[in-house]
């Protein structure tokens, strides 16, 4: 409930939302922790620190710190984080009494209501509203403590009533599941002594000390009665399933609406991942045809232009040889034609020395 209330109150101050925001860490379990926080008597330096041996109800909690003045600072939230996950998972019992608002809550929805506020912003009604608080009177004060306090012992006696009747551990916890049986180790931690003079931490840490110096016949009764406790566990769990009765309860406290919920989103979840790695493959096999019709056409491409080429160049050999052939023939005709044509005159020139000769023969 305090937890409740101190969400919807950090969360109706902007100018706060931003510093809750600034550091989230891990601390220890405390039992007034978010009572303490709406009051601001809880700070970092009084928390207890976490250890692995505490209890699962105790375990890591969410520390924030407000830097900013409005707050205190280095106020510790110490929710426990399995009473996180169940305010979202769970509804809230329709049985549980409510929390009266706090005076100044109820001041502050009197103040809402009130002419000069509606003439205010958002950001300006709380901090116009804190100081007004702050000025009140005792006298003028007692108008909303008064029925705060009439409202805050009826609340508490109800809530009382509500515990003891077991109400509210049913609504946490189903009472008909079965409870999961204690390891060896803390069937030992059972007998081992109290050592008053010790911290819990230190006596804890003892302990452990002891059970690993323990030899396998000395942990055996320790281990055997916790095999045979979770042998009757698993026995009665799986009675309890068959019953309906886990459902019925999950039903009742809202879990089984959640659980739905982030059932379909898981389920969506998965169909949306399904859908992109068909749709990527898709475009794997759609760029591998591509590639391929490029590399083929390119393929094409090349042996048409070979194919072109061939022709040509054949063609081009053929004619340049046919020239070749006719330059060969031109010559020797003209080299032929050449020796024709000197014979006959060699043959004159040959005549004309003899009759020059035989004509000198004669003159003498």
């Amino acid at each position: 409930m305090a937890v409740a209330m101190l969400r919807s109150r950090l969360l109706s101050q902007p100018a706060l939302r931003s510093d809750m925001c600034r550091t989230l860490s891990f601390a220890a379990a405390h039992p007034h922790g978010a009572s303490s926080l709406m009051t601001g008597a809880l700070t970092a330096p009084s928390a207890p620190s976490f250890h692995a041996s505490s209890p699962a109800s105790v375990r890591p909690l969410v520390k924030i710190s407000f830097p900013s003045p409005a707050l205190r600072s280095d106020i510790v939230v110490v929710a426990p984080l399995a009473i996180q996950k169940r305010d979202k998972a769970q509804l809230r019992d329709p049985e549980r009494p409510k929390r009266p608002a706090s005076p100044w809550l109820q001041f502050l929805a009197d103040f809402r209501t009130q002419e000069r506020a509606k003439s205010l912003s958002h950001k300006e009604i709380m901090p116009t509203a804190a100081k007004e608080w702050k000025a009140l009177s005792p006298d003028a004060r007692r108008r909303f403590e008064e029925p705060y306090e009439m409202q805050k012992k009826r609340y508490d006696a109800l809530f009382k009533e509500y515990t003891e009747s077991g109400k509210k551990d049913a609504w946490k916890r189903d009472p008909a599941k079965p409870k999961k049986p204690l390891t060896g180790y803390f069937l030992f931690l059972q007998d081992f002594p109290p050592h008053p003079e010790l911290k819990l931490t230190e006596r804890t840490k003892l302990a452990g000390q002891e059970w690993k110096k323990m030899s396998v016949e000395a942990k055996k009764p320790y281990v055997q009665k916790a095999a045979d406790a979770k042998t009757a566990y698993e026995k009665s769990m799986k009675a309890y399933k068959a019953s309906g009765k886990e459902e019925a309860w999950k039903e009742k406290v809202g879990i089984a609406a959640t659980e739905a919920k982030r059932k379909r989103r898981r389920e969506h979840q998965a169909d949306a991942k399904k859908a992109k790695a068909a749709a990527a493959k898709k475009e794997k096999q759609a760029k591998a045809k591509a590639t391929k019709a490029a590399a083929d056409a390119k393929r094409a491409a090349k042996k048409l232009a070979a194919n072109t080429k061939a022709p040509a160049a054949k063609k081009e050999k053929q004619a340049k040889a046919k020239a070749t052939k006719a330059a060969a023939d031109a010559k020797r005709a003209a080299k032929k034609l050449a020796a024709n044509t000197k014979a006959p005159a060699k043959k004159a020139q040959a005549g004309q020395a003899a009759t020059k000769a035989k004509a000198a023969e004669a003159t003498k």
